[in-house]
């Protein structure tokens, strides 16, 4: 979860040194960089570091280039620092980041899901009306090929959407696969607007709001309307759905919770000094107030174990405050925060600075929150799992899997193995509006059973 203000640097000055080359057997430290009143250790090894990157730009047998260098240096640093939380976004991937945040871009009006096991490739999840992509004719199923001829089997999701967004009226050309036949379109890019809110009314004039992530400047926005909606159906049973939702910006999640709690402490920070402080900059400094638009009647709250971050600062305000029924699984556990770097580069940085804590004063780094009523994640199958041994190293093993004929390949050692995909849960082709099923959703059903409906 990232704090919702920026933490300026400057570091002009120390990544000027990337001009430069340094003497392959230099043992100075490269300049700029502040280390001559460093500990001997520390500068040896910055001295050790302008010797590698020299040599790579000199004597390395490949040609490689000096920004991918400093870029995986930047990685390098972030990842030794000990935390996974602990991010480095390039320019490229940093304007997707930017436009995210903001809530809309120019692009095609599509949800897009990995096609591979890991993370690669993308398929068409959803296509929304009102937007290009369904003008054109594609269909949620199919699977992405290229983007302006750059295969993209191999691209993570977020190398992807880079692709796919643009300047607006500029056209994007897709060749996805549609079956077994491929398909070519030329589809002009147009404003998109991120909705990170969808609801529903259920059976017995019970809510439902689901929120995708806190990652969207907008959410407020789109919480007090989906909230105003409810109200206006004078609805006092309330289901909020925070499963599946990574988090995002600190000060969204104040701003959500807020809209249902009066009083009481939402948040506090502690930083590496082990001062703790409230949440400055972002809505009363992260105390609950009674003033502005609320839902004031029952409430139940939706979580499993993918419940990350700022979607459990709200989780633990809600339950620590006495406000909500939690039901679900534990929340994943992440009791950070991040501050947002602004880097000489054009990419971001995001370092964690803070902890945060709960109402009761909990930090829940690694433990997550425990729901008050235990109902376990049943919408998603369980996949289709076959693996083997025995087989002839690198030879072809050929199973069936629910009709399905596999060729499977042996790994050094003659094992294979095959994990079916999970399918995606079905989502509505309008934005704002939620698609849900009681019957293979265990914990919506128990939700609904504690509000008191069908």
């Amino acid at each position: 979860m990232k704090i919702g203000r920026y933490l300026w640097i400057g570091l002009g000055a120390a990544l000027a040194v990337g001009a430069g080359y340094a003497q392959l057997n230099s043992t100075t430290p490269p300049a700029g960089f502040g280390l001559s009143s460093s500990p001997k250790s520390v500068q040896r090894a910055g001295a050790a570091f302008a010797q590698v990157y020299a040599a790579l730009n000199q004597i390395y047998l490949y040609k490689v280039s000096p920004t991918k260098l400093w870029e995986g240096a930047i990685q390098g640093m972030l990842s030794v620092a000990g935390s996974p939380f602990n991010y480095y976004f390039p320019p490229h991937l940093n304007s997707v980041l930017n436009q995210n945040e903001n809530g809309k871009f120019y692009g095609i009006g599509v949800g897009i899901q990995a096609a591979n096991p890991n993370g690669t490739g993308a398929v068409i999840s959803v296509v929304y009306k009102g937007y290009p992509a369904i003008r054109a004719g594609l269909r949620a199923g199919d699977q992405v090929v290229s983007v302006d001829g750059k295969p993209v089997a191999k691209l993570n999701l977020d190398q992807i959407v880079a692709l796919i967004r643009g300047p607006k009226g500029t056209l994007v050309h897709l060749v996805v696969k549609r079956g077994e036949t491929l398909y070519h379109f030329a589809i002009p890019r147009a404003k998109v607007t991120i909705a990170a809110v969808q609801s529903t009314i259920l059976p017995g004039k019970i809510g439902y709001i689901a929120l995708d992530t806190f990652d969207n400047v907008r959410v407020p926005h789109q919480m007090a309307r989906a909230i105003a909606d409810m109200n206006r159906h004078h609805i006092h049973k309330l289901i909020l759905d925070l499963r599946d939702n990574p988090g995002g910006l600190l000060c969204v999640g104040i701003d959500v919770a807020n809209d249902f709690l009066t009083k009481g402490v939402i948040v506090q920070l502690k930083n590496r000094q082990g001062k703790v402080s409230p949440a400055y900059g972002c809505p009363n400094n992260g105390f609950a107030t009674s003033t502005g638009l609320k839902y004031r009647g029952k409430l139940v709250v939706l979580v499993n174990h993918n419940t990350v971050s700022a979607a459990e600062i709200v989780t633990g305000a809600l339950k620590d405050n006495h406000r909500a029924t939690i039901v679900g699984e534990k929340t994943f556990g992440k009791g950070v925060a991040q501050d947002v770097l602004p880097l000489a580069d054009g990419g971001t940085a995001e370092i964690v600075a803070q902890e945060w804590l709960r109402p009761n004063g909990s930090n829940i780094q690694g433990r997550g929150i425990n729901p008050n009523v235990v109902v376990p994640d049943t919408r998603y199958p369980n996949p289709v799992t076959v693996s083997g041994a025995g087989a002839k190293p690198g030879s072809q093993v050929t199973v069936t899997v629910n009709g399905k004929t596999l060729t499977l390949s042996a790994n050094a050692k003659g094992k294979f193995s095959y994990t079916a995909p999970v399918p995606q849960l079905p989502q509505s082709s309008v934005q704002s509006q939620a698609l849900v099923n009681p019957k293979t959703d265990a914990e919506l059903a128990k939700a609904i059973q504690i509000l008191g409906g069908e």
